[in-house]
């Protein structure tokens, strides 16, 4: 039980960074007159929490270890795909001393593979037990 507050958990809280961190903690550079790439990555990322968000809901009414691991690995999917929105599928501004280049970027990926990191843990948590049960 600890084990899937800690997981469900770790998911809101990297949704609610995806969503609300680069308008707050990490900011992103401001919107002018039209919206530059940055704008845009961060609109994906709060698509990517969106879909964070659902797994972890379905997370919570999950009761098989195997649907647990295929969940994580739904994770990290989302996680992989948050650091490529930036990286290389859209991207932020091109000079590197902006804001989402110096920090929102960074802080995403940080989160990102933070996640990674967790989902691949419980991964293996949870295939160890499927073994134990065999």
């Amino acid at each position: 039980m600890k084990n899937k507050i800690i997981i469900i958990s770790s998911y809101l809280l990297a949704a609610l960074l995806y969503i609300i961190g680069p308008y707050t903690l990490f900011k992103v550079c401001e919107v002018g007159d039209s919206p530059m790439k940055c704008h845009w990555s961060i609109q994906a990322e709060a698509a990517l929490a969106i879909v964070l968000i659902g797994t972890a809901i379905v997370y919570v009414l999950t009761k098989t270890a195997r649907e647990k691991v295929f969940l994580s690995i739904i994770a990290v999917f989302i996680s992989i795909t948050a650091i490529l929105i930036p990286l290389v599928l859209i991207g932020g501004c091109s000079m590197k001393s902006m804001a989402c280049q110096s920090s929102t970027f960074p802080a995403l990926y940080v989160i990102s593979i933070i996640l990674i990191l967790v989902s691949i843990i419980n991964i293996i948590i949870h295939i160890r037990k499927i073994e134990g049960n065999s």
